[in-house]
Parts: structure tokens; C-alpha cells; sequence
């Protein structure tokens, strides 16, 4: 198999379950036959640029952030998830909202910091 096509399909799965849809629930929003999100998902067939941008659409992201995959060969982890949701809500914001939000961060963080120290 193509380890590109493996992952995607391991994004696309991992984004679904991120947003607790089935793949029949995916399926539908992206107009396709949920076995043929299977084959997606399990890197079986390579779909075609236009099937991934309606899977891209479907979850009410950017296309190229299907392709975002981590450094490394192992599974997408939650926590990559996470972040990829958070970047995505941050997008959409304001400039001011997004300063703000990560002054609150840093202050969270450093928060942490000293309580796991004691």
C-alpha cells in the first residue's frame, strides 16, 4: 500500500472519530457510500482529489489540512488532534481573540508548572 494513502486514511478516520461521526454519518455529509469510507479509512483505494476535498468539506475543513500529518511514522495521536482542532478554531478568529487566547495559555501553563513542581 501507499504510505500516503495509508495516511490519509488514518487522519480521515482519526478526524471522524475526533468529531464522533460514524462513517455512515460521514458519508452522508460527504455525499459517498459509507463502505467506500471503510477503504478510505483502511488505505484500500486511493481516492481521487475530488472525493477528499467533499471528506474535507464534510468535516468543514481545509483540504490541505487532511495532509497534515505529523512528523514521524506512528499513528495520529489524540493529542495531535487536539491541537489540529484548536489551530482550526484559531483560524477563524480575530487577531485580537487569538492574542488573547494565547495569553491565557501561556498563564495556564505556567500555572501548571508551578503546581506540578510542589
Amino acid at each position: 500500500m501507499n504510505k500516503i494513502v495509508v495516511k490519509l486514511g488514518e487522519r480521515i478516520r482519526a478526524l471522524r472519530k475526533m468529531h464522533k461521526l460514524t462513517q455512515e454519518q460521514l458519508a452522508e455529509k460527504a455525499n459517498l457510500h459509507p463502505t467506500y469510507i471503510g477503504q478510505i479509512e483502511r488505505g484500500e483505494t486511493s481516492a481521487t482529489i475530488g472525493i477528499i476535498s467533499r471528506i474535507a468539506d464534510a468535516f468543514s475543513i481545509r483540504l490541505a489540512e487532511l495532509f497534515d500529518f505529523p512528523s514521524g511514522n506512528g499513528p495520529i495521536t489524540r493529542k495531535q488532534l487536539l491541537i489540529d482542532e484548536i489551530a482550526t478554531l484559531l483560524k477563524k478568529e480575530e487577531l485580537k481573540n487569538v492574542e488573547l487566547i494565547k495569553a491565557v495559555v501561556v498563564e495556564v501553563l505556567k500555572w501548571t508548572k508551578r503546581n506540578q513542581q510542589h
